[in-house]
């Protein structure tokens, strides 16, 4: 389920613009119905194997759940999509509770979602897979460039920026920027031979000095399914917390 009819048409935007090589879904088909809990909104983007349904509950704030409809035989968009829908179906859950957050992508059998909540250019990027709702990772990500997803067979790549752990002041100088570089540098696992530009100054020089500040590193997913993120070398990017 996702949030109100504005953010909701907002977040399946985002998806296109947010993302590179996504599954374009065959139909999305909108409905509303009463409930118990007030109106709500359904939204079912379906696609060759499964559909995805997120509603929302009027005068809520923030995401409801998402749910996964599989397409057994040759089930149509629209018995999909459709309120009585008895075929297998789960609802996408994180640690035991419902997985809340907006779609940010579909690709081959992985469901991609995007946090309920930003927080200045850090977003909660949740992988499951599409076969048995199974939570594949859930990591903060910094949305200053776009997603890159490639798909070979089953397996699904993703290439993006991960928010980096900073437990210290990278914009420190002399011994204490260096020891805060090494110590970065273990919280974050990236090896000794990845050759990653820390330089907060060069980085966050449109940034206010007094600001606090958030990172971010470009990362590699080989396999969706198996994720081991991998740090790249390159460039660190920043952003200011609001």
């Amino acid at each position: 389920m996702l949030l109100s009819t504005l953010l909701l048409s907002y977040a399946l935007v985002a998806a296109q613009t947010d993302v590179v090589g996504a599954d374009r879904p065959h139909q999305t088909i909108k409905a509303q119905h009463k409930a118990q809990d007030g109106d709500i909104e359904t939204t079912c983007m379906t696609f060759e194997r499964f559909a995805v349904v997120v509603s929302d509950v009027a005068d809520t704030k923030g995401s409801d759940g998402t749910e996964i409809r599989d397409r057994v035989g040759t089930t149509k968009d629209d018995a999909l999509c459709a309120p009585g829908f008895s075929g297998p179906r789960r609802v996408l859950q994180a640690g035991g509770v419902l997985a809340m957050g907006y779609i940010l992508a579909v690709k081959g059998p992985l469901v991609l979602l995007r946090g309920d909540d930003v927080f200045g250019s850090h977003d909660v990027l949740t992988i499951f897979r599409a076969s048995d709702g199974a939570m594949l990772l859930d990591t903060m990500r910094f949305d200053a460039q776009p997603l890159m997803l490639k798909r070979r067979g089953e397996v699904v790549s993703l290439q993006y920026l991960q928010a980096l752990d900073v437990g210290c002041d990278l914009r420190a100088t002399g011994k204490a920027h260096d020891a805060c570089v090494q110590q970065v540098r273990r919280a974050n696992k990236i090896a000794d031979n990845v050759k990653l530009d820390l330089d907060v100054t060069k980085a966050c020089k449109r940034v206010a000095k007094e600001a606090n500040v958030q990172l971010g590193v470009p990362v590699v997913i080989a396999d969706g399914n198996a994720p081991v993120v991998r740090v790249l070398g390159g460039t660190v990017y920043c952003g200011q917390e609001p």
